[in-house]
């Protein structure tokens, strides 16, 4: 595969692109900021090469058009210039007309020269991330600027070759969105069931008349959280490493450990960005030390009931701090719930449990596919793999969805 190299600066001169900031702080202020309007793309917004439209914050359409030159289009890449570098995504049209936040840098270079999927899936390339992360500037808080992005050596084959490469990593990324709908969808349900049985008071075997006024039975006693579980803070470890045991965060998996220090417990987003988040986790792990772990404290409760009643309770709400949100256990532990009969939540688990598994398994087939997306990513962009060695025509339908099997053998 013959390749060329050039600068991103002198990709962009050629074609008279773009690669600007966002506006400055004195451009955009936080009074700026609505409730409903335009989406702003912030680097927290920036998750696994996605925008997630989750929590974008938003300003009016006369700001938006005030900010011209910052209002985004599909094929633009928006490159996070604070902190974790080499956090970037490509604009699709769900995003087209959103504004490129301050702190973030837009690259436009159309598709005459890069394929912008191809850019993309070039730019996550470990080497080339830390290549843009040795030039960041600033010790305690890393900052990338226009001069260091145009710098960035861009190496690639023709264009025809890179949207190949491009649509096979695609493939990937669309088997990861859809498994991610499904663990969303089977979340939903869990969590309508945990509602009607534990909000609404409407369960099998339950006092109708009493259900259809929203009150607990009598038996069901408002009790603090530290009577049915243990709280307890996880611990600082390096990501990526090489043992056998996932290393959790409050936004998920972060890395591995060689121990683990929890097992079948709910993980709280403790600081931050993530302030208040859960995430289940049945198996043995190691959790970072931005969370809090809550454990069952006796066999009546499971971990999927307090995963679903933590994420019910919205705990956010309950964190202090000035500079940032910020949850401890001495805020947990008081808080009241009222707890059914071991006989009920017997009955729920019987329920619950199945859809939190389901989930489980979509959520760790998207590891996998991920960890082999990225495997595919350096050696495809490397040239040490075509991608007609990795596929094969074939009759039935595949897991690319284009009639292609994928041989897993070529990236061991």
């Amino acid at each position: 595969m013959k390749v060329t190299t050039r600068t991103l600066g002198e990709i962009c001169d050629e074609i008279n692109g773009v690669i600007q900031t966002g506006p400055f702080g004195s451009q955009l202020h936080q009074k700026d900021y609505v409730d409903e309007g335009v989406p702003v793309v912030m680097p927290k917004d920036i998750i696994d090469g996605r925008i997630s439209h989750a929590q974008s914050a938003k300003v009016r359409e006369a700001d938006a058009q005030r900010l011209l030159r910052h209002r985004l289009q599909p094929g633009e890449i928006v490159y996070g210039r604070r902190g974790d570098i080499g956090r970037q995504a490509l604009i699709t049209e769900t995003e087209s007309g959103w504004l490129c936040g301050t702190g973030c840098l837009r690259i436009s270079l159309g598709n005459s020269i890069v394929d912008p999927s191809f850019l993309h899936y070039y730019l996550r390339q470990p080497s080339v991330i830390t290549w843009i992360s040795n030039q960041a500037i600033g010790a305690t808080m890393p900052n990338l600027n226009t001069t260091i992005l145009r710098s960035v050596p861009i190496s690639y084959p023709r264009l025809c070759e890179q949207r190949q490469i491009a649509s096979t990593l695609e493939s990937f990324d669309l088997l990861i969105t859809n498994n991610g709908r499904r663990a969303e969808v089977v979340d939903q349900m869990a969590q309508l069931i945990y509602s009607e049985w534990f909000v609404h008071f409407r369960f099998p075997g339950g006092d109708g008349a009493q259900s259809e006024m929203g009150h607990a039975p009598v038996d069901w006693a408002p009790r603090p959280l530290s009577d049915i579980m243990d709280f307890a803070n996880g611990a600082a470890i390096k990501p990526g490493g090489a043992g056998p045991y996932l290393a959790y965060g409050s936004n998920g998996v972060i890395g591995h450990s060689e121990s683990s220090n929890f097992q079948n417990a709910v993980i709280i987003g403790r600081v931050g960005a993530y302030c208040g988040s859960v995430v289940h986790c049945p198996d043995r792990f190691w959790a970072s030390d931005n969370s809090i772990v809550a454990s069952p404290k006796d066999k009546s409760v499971s971990s999927t009931f307090l995963f679903l009643l933590l994420q019910d309770m919205k705990l956010r709400r309950y964190a202090g701090g000035s500079a940032q949100p910020l949850l401890t256990q001495a805020a947990l532990k008081p808080l009241e719930t009222r707890v059914a009969p071991a006989d009920v939540l017997r009955k729920f688990d019987l329920v619950a449990i199945p859809l939190m598994e389901a989930k489980t398994i979509l959520e760790q087939k998207n590891e996998s596919l991920r960890a082999m997306r990225d495997l595919l990513i350096v050696r495809l962009m490397s040239g040490e793999l075509e991608v007609s060695d990795l596929f094969e025509m074939r009759d039935a339908p595949s897991m690319t969805s284009s009639g292609r099997t994928l041989h897993t053998e070529a990236l061991v």
